[in-house]
């Protein structure tokens, strides 16, 4: 499988089951990131809420032919205070060739037991990290670390030139944990066979200065 992180929160998971897009956002509206492309195509595009940094299923070319991933959405919130201050978020498990793949959209609060147990060794969990509009660092870490994830990959946090001013740079979740690595570009391939604990900081696809 081919994972491609193309900013903030979106990403294009592809294999030989399908191509799914994650959260797509409106274009210019995140600062410092290329908008996403416009030849990008999918099978389905799965938005995590409805804010705009997230649900502009609009800009992905939708294909004629259906995918094989089994695909299990899980109702959370966007804030620690049941959803009154930011509304509603879905995690989606993907399920393939005995892999477990997850995006946490915009979460923003605690897993329940029932949700871990869903969850329980995850291979691959994209998860944001930046705070302020979802979890933070720590809260990040007592996730995946509570579902035993295996790879990690962080997502809706700020840069030197890139992101939302009020979040935090990845380095607060990084220095976290032992095995991290950089990644040299914005794609991640693996398979069930190369599936290794760490945390991996795919190289975001900026605007020009």
């Amino acid at each position: 499988m081919k994972l491609t992180w193309l900013g903030h929160s979106c990403f294009l998971l592809e294999s030989q089951h399908g191509n799914l897009v994650f959260d797509p956002w409106e274009r210019d509206y995140v600062p410092g990131y290329k908008n996403i492309p416009k030849d990008i195509a999918a099978d389905e595009v799965i938005c995590s809420h409805s804010h705009n940094d997230h649900s502009a299923s609009h800009l992905v070319n939708i294909s004629k032919r259906k995918h094989s991933y089994e695909i299990i959405k899980i109702p959370t919130f966007h804030d620690d205070k049941n959803g009154a201050l930011r509304g509603d978020n879905t995690i989606t498990l993907v399920k393939f060739d005995g892999l477990k793949v997850v995006h946490f959209g915009d979460i923003g609060c605690r897993l329940t037991d029932s949700q871990k147990e869903i969850l329980h060794d995850t291979d691959i969990a994209m998860i944001p990290v930046g705070g302020y509009y979802t979890v933070d660092a720590k809260e990040a870490y007592e996730i995946v670390k509570s579902i035993n994830a295996n790879i990690i990959v962080p997502m809706h946090y700020k840069g030197e030139n890139f992101g939302f001013d009020v979040i935090e740079k990845v380095d607060n979740f990084a220095a976290l944990f032992n095995n991290v690595s950089y990644a040299s570009s914005n794609i991640l391939e693996i398979d069930k066979c190369h599936v290794q604990p760490s945390v991996i900081i795919l190289k975001p696809l900026l605007k020009p200065l």
